[in-house]
């Protein structure tokens, strides 16, 4: 016997198994960067914006655990991308020569202003 419900994209029914196998073929190793930097001309922009979001704080009810999976997990994402993208734009302005090489000399001027947070920020 089949249990269903309609929802909103058709029906949601149950699917009852005791294995389940799941196969995702990938194109190499997982990663939380893309194969190339950022446009040059978009570096200040995310600067910008990671300076201001550096100072993003969970909720007090959040950390005495009184929030919900849903958003929490939202919450713990943007604490992640925040760190992701300051690494980034770290990485790529330690080494902006290199990068400039590789992907055009913009680099090395997009990256002499640049303000990122520091250590301590984190």
């Amino acid at each position: 016997k089949t249990y269903c419900t309609p929802g909103l994209n058709g029906d949601a029914c149950i699917v009852d198994g005791a294995i389940w196998v799941l196969k995702e073929s990938l194109a190499g190793e997982p990663s939380f960067f893309a194969p190339r930097p950022p446009l040059p001309s978009t570096l200040h922009k995310l600067s910008n914006a990671i300076m201001q979001d550096i100072h993003y704080k969970l909720p007090g009810y959040y950390t005495r655990g009184a929030g919900d999976t849903y958003f929490s997990g939202k919450m713990l994402a943007k604490l992640s991308r925040i760190l992701l993208i300051t690494h980034e734009l770290k990485t790529i302005c330690s080494r902006p020569k290199k990068i400039a090489r590789r992907y055009g000399e913009e680099y090395i001027h997009a990256c002499e202003s640049l303000k990122l947070p520091s250590r301590l920020q984190f």
